[in-house]
């Protein structure tokens, strides 16, 4: 399991994004609904959201001017 996260480390929303616009795609060929769709992109934007966070927690507190 920790090669696995150590594989994902930096790569989440990349990985979310590229998720999202291949669903997109399916729907544009019709290989799912867009009722599923809409379904799915709830749950990818706030794992999106999630790892954005993630990602700005760990980068560290803003310098001070």
């Amino acid at each position: 399991m920790k090669k696995l996260l150590s594989l994902l480390d930096g790569r989440k929303t990349y990985l979310i994004a590229f998720i999202i616009a291949a669903l997109n795609v399916a729907v544009a060929y019709g290989w799912i609904t867009p009722d599923h769709l809409a379904t799915i992109n709830i749950v990818l934007a706030a794992l999106g959201v999630s790892a954005l966070r993630a990602s700005v927690t760990k980068s560290g507190p803003a310098p001070t001017v």
